[in-house]
């Protein structure tokens, strides 16, 4: 793609394993041989871990204990919990 006889560079999202690409959106057209440049984001390990788990247990021991039914006022309740308030970094 050109913008003023400028080429732009067109992004499309894969996931590398080992020498093969796998789309992660919509491939581009690929009718001919293509010139590409792969950029690898810094790995973030905390990316893969999965959190599902011990999330859907926690929730499972929200809802053993009546969940948060001691909350009377729940729209009153969510207000005070966004309340303005100082910040650690702010005088006033």
């Amino acid at each position: 793609m050109y913008i003023d006889g400028e080429a732009i560079m067109e992004t499309y999202r894969a996931v590398l394993n080992g020498d093969q690409l796998t789309w992660i959106d919509r491939p581009p057209d690929l009718n001919a041989p293509t010139e590409v440049r792969v950029n690898v984001p810094e790995r973030n390990e905390r990316a893969t871990v999965s959190h599902g788990p011990a999330m859907a247990a926690a929730l499972e021991r929200i809802a053993k204990t009546g969940g948060i039914a001691y909350v009377e006022d729940p729209v009153r309740w969510q207000r005070e919990l966004r309340e303005d308030r100082t910040l650690p970094s702010r005088n006033a």
